[in-house]
């Protein structure tokens, strides 16, 4: 418990509290994605509406800038955290 504290990594007591905590980024993600991408929005082809969305999930996690990520998108703040890791 004391390591979880010092790499400061939140306890998890039950099973109901990680689905409760997880289930928000989940709710954050595809509300996002649902705004971004799908309202308002009629692909003619299934391999149009994958491409669209591939695109999307590539800018999400390469440059899309998440407030729970300090402000990073997530790939350079994973990129951070191994540099990090190493180091330790």
């Amino acid at each position: 418990m004391d390591v979880l504290r010092e790499q400061s990594c939140p306890h998890r007591r039950s099973w109901v509290y990680l689905t409760t905590w997880t289930n928000a980024f989940a709710e954050s993600f595809f509300s996002s994605f649902k705004r971004e991408v799908v309202d308002g929005e009629h692909f003619s082809t299934r391999a149009e509406a994958r491409a669209e969305i591939f695109a999307w999930l590539n800018w999400y996690n390469t440059t899309r800038l998440h407030s729970s990520l300090d402000f990073c998108p997530p790939i350079e703040y994973e990129e951070h955290l191994a540099q990090h890791s190493l180091v330790a």
